[in-house]
């Protein structure tokens, strides 16, 4: 399981007075990066640009002037770590058990 990622820029970033940027780091988001993106309000893209300069420690101005290609790229980055992790063959799911356990067994009569 990946904690960060690093996404080179195709296009760096030069937006004074905030140091040049030619690649991005991102981290492994949380529900609280979430929670704190959408306070400011306005539209699901300034959410996602606020969550995104929380997650690469970057001023949201800094993303908003990223080259669409470059911001893709931030946007597969943040999906690959919204993906859930494999899981081994023998690993059983708590959700799969837990319904499993809820349900009447064969047979059986409830009262």
């Amino acid at each position: 399981m990946k904690i960060k990622q690093t996404i080179p820029l195709d296009f760096p970033v030069e937006l004074p007075p905030h140091p040049a940027v030619a690649r991005l780091e991102m981290r492994r988001p949380k529900v609280r990066d979430e929670l704190d993106s959408k306070r400011g309000g306005g539209t699901d893209a300034d959410i996602e640009v606020r969550l995104f300069a929380l997650l690469t420690g970057q001023a949201p101005e800094v993303i908003a002037e990223l080259d669409l290609a470059d911001y893709d790229k931030l946007q597969d980055a943040f999906a690959d770590f919204r993906k859930a992790p494999a899981r081994s063959a023998g690993a059983a799911s708590t959700k799969s058990a837990n319904a499993a356990s809820a349900s009447p067994k064969p047979g059986s009569t409830s009262t």
